[in-house]
């Protein structure tokens, strides 16, 4: 979640050539180039979409291009982003229903913000991921590594990693988590 213009969804179906990649984007120009990037690998899904906590619609706001710019947030909040225009949301649940995942071994979120809605409702789907690997952006949203910590208190291994941080059902290690 959070794909950006399909860099690491690459670098995973390289790294698992038979595991299948959703790669999901609001934002339509990265969305466009990702869909570009991925087209040679039919395991990659591409999604635009962006991961939340309901079905609903949101705004896509910020800087196109600028790193970590790029956001999404309910209609009508004033932050000062430009609107960039709308995108519909889908839900992890919704994800792995629709996509028949009973499992998800790697679930890499980079959402600038949107982690907190994300983990407050995690209790449906949160027992069938094996690793979470996740930037958390409590300066966008506060509360957002809070949500994590408690959504994720069934995992046994914790660490961090550059800026992400990571959790993994026993029996992992971190050099098993690229």
């Amino acid at each position: 979640a959070g794909a950006n213009i399909g860099l690491t969804a690459l670098y995973y179906i390289n790294l698992y050539p038979t595991a299948r990649v959703l790669a999901i984007e609001p934002e339509p120009s990265s969305f466009e180039m990702l869909c570009k990037n991925v087209a040679s690998y039919p395991q990659i899904v591409p999604i635009r979409a962006a991961l939340w906590d309901t079905p609903t619609t949101l705004e896509v706001v910020g800087i196109p291009g600028f790193y970590g710019a790029v956001r999404v947030q309910r209609s009508g909040q004033k932050d000062g982003l430009p609107v960039l225009g709308q995108v519909r949301t889908v839900t992890m649940s919704q994800l792995m229903a629709e996509y028949q995942l009973d499992f998800i071994d790697r679930l890499k979120m980079d959402i600038e913000g949107a982690e907190k809605e994300v983990f407050a409702t995690a209790l449906p789907w949160i027992s069938r991921v094996g690793v979470i690997i996740v930037e958390l952006h409590d300066r966008f949203r506060p509360g957002c590594s809070h949500n994590f910590s408690i959504a994720t208190r069934s995992f046994e291994v914790k660490w961090h990693r550059g800026e992400h941080v990571i959790v993994a059902r026993r029996g992992l290690v971190a050099e098993d988590v690229p």
